[in-house]
């Protein structure tokens, strides 16, 4: 019962925030003022039938359509703000703060959603591991402000050149992960080049040399296998590419298929 309660008022904060106070005020108004006059009707024909309809039906609509917005008003203030103030506890807890990502939390509440959607829908997915080259030599030589820099300017790098449907979050470190819904493992490899590319082409103030990712990509096709599962052969796959020179995707992506 608690979690349902919690589920609720989630909900509740969700769409007090996606109407607005003041169509909530409007409708609860609205409501109010048809309740009232049907009450005061039923009130009217079984206890005081002698009454004129005149004087009940003024009473029954004037009050609430005063009472109800200002009521209404200061209640829902102190509900928006509480909701709001959700939303942005919500939003710094599953996003990174320097790059302005999603966090490591963040990707795997909405990879568990996305994998259920697959499974039900029966298409695939893929997931896309990424990490800087060489990122502790960069920040040995050139200092963890340039470092910073480098971290950012990947992230909105890959931001950019990913779908809109995509999940893209901090991983950890230097570390980044995707994940690509109804892509193929030939489609996340294709998507994946698209952001070593990218990448390959982001100018860092303070830093003289191009910074180069390697990155590693899985697919889920069906099956009982686990995020966990998928993101494992992503890790082996981008461990492939560094051991094979880096600034590389694998598997490789050659004229429409992964090999």
């Amino acid at each position: 019962m608690r979690m349902d309660m919690s589920s609720m008022q989630t909900r509740f904060n969700a769409w007090l925030l996606r109407v607005g106070k003041a169509r909530v005020i409007l409708t609860i108004t609205v409501i109010s003022t048809v309740l009232s006059v049907l009450m005061t009707w039923v009130g009217n024909v079984v206890f005081m039938p002698h009454v004129p309809w005149e004087e009940w039906l003024y009473i029954s609509f004037i009050v609430p359509a005063l009472i109800s917005p200002p009521v209404s008003a200061v209640v829902l203030s102190l509900l928006y703000q509480l909701a709001e103030a959700k939303a942005a506890l919500v939003t710094m807890s599953e996003t990174d703060p320097l790059t302005g990502v999603g966090n490591r939390r963040h990707f795997v509440t909405r990879a568990q959603d996305v994998l259920a959607e697959a499974r039900q829908s029966r298409t695939p997915l893929s997931i896309v591991l990424i990490d800087i080259d060489y990122f502790k030599r960069l920040n040995d030589t050139y200092g963890h402000a340039v470092g910073d820099d480098a971290l950012i300017a990947v992230a909105h790098a890959c931001q950019r050149n990913l779908r809109a449907g995509d999940v893209f979050c901090r991983w950890g470190g230097e570390e980044f992960i995707a994940l690509l819904p109804s892509a193929a493992l030939d489609t996340g490899c294709l998507l994946a080049e698209r952001l070593r590319a990218a990448v390959a082409e982001v100018v860092v103030e303070g830093l003289p040399v191009v910074v180069t990712i390697s990155l590693g990509v899985a697919e889920w096709s069906g099956g009982p296998g686990t995020l966990d599962d998928i993101i494992a052969q992503a890790d082996q796959r981008l461990y492939l590419a560094k051991d094979a020179g880096r600034n590389r995707v694998e598997p490789k992506y050659h004229g429409g298929a992964a090999v």
